[in-house]
C-alpha cells in the first residue's frame, strides 16, 4: 500500500512541475510575441517622421520620468524606441538654441 502511495504522489509531482514548466514556456512565448511586435512597429516608423503632437508627448513625458528612463517614455510613444526618443529629446530639448554662433561664444 505504502508503494502506491508513494508512485501516485512522485506522478503528481511530475504532473505539477510538467504544468509549471508548460505555464512558463508559454508565458516565455507571449512575453518573446510582443517584443517582436514592438519590434516590427519600430521597423515600420523607421522612415516617418516626428510629428508634433509625440513631440510634444517626448517633452511631458521626459519631464515626468526626470529625462532618466528613457524606456518608460518610449512606450507613450508608439513605434519609437527609447534610444528615438533619447536621441529626438537632446535635439528639441527647451532652451537649446539653434542659429549661428555669436562672437562672445568663444571669448573666456
Amino acid at each position: 500500500m505504502y508503494n502506491i502511495i508513494l508512485i501516485f504522489y512522485l506522478l503528481l509531482n511530475l504532473l505539477n512541475n510538467f504544468y509549471k514548466i508548460c505555464f512558463l514556456c508559454v508565458k516565455k512565448m507571449l512575453d518573446l510575441s510582443s517584443q517582436k511586435e514592438i519590434k516590427n512597429d519600430i521597423k515600420k516608423n523607421k522612415t516617418n517622421f516626428w510629428t508634433e503632437e509625440e513631440d510634444k508627448i517626448l517633452k511631458e513625458k521626459a519631464k515626468e520620468f526626470n529625462y532618466k528612463n528613457w524606456n518608460s517614455i518610449a512606450k507613450y510613444i508608439k513605434g519609437k524606441s527609447s534610444i528615438q526618443c533619447s536621441a529626438r529629446y537632446r535635439r528639441i530639448r527647451p532652451g537649446l538654441i539653434k542659429g549661428p554662433w555669436k562672437k562672445d561664444t568663444f571669448s573666456l
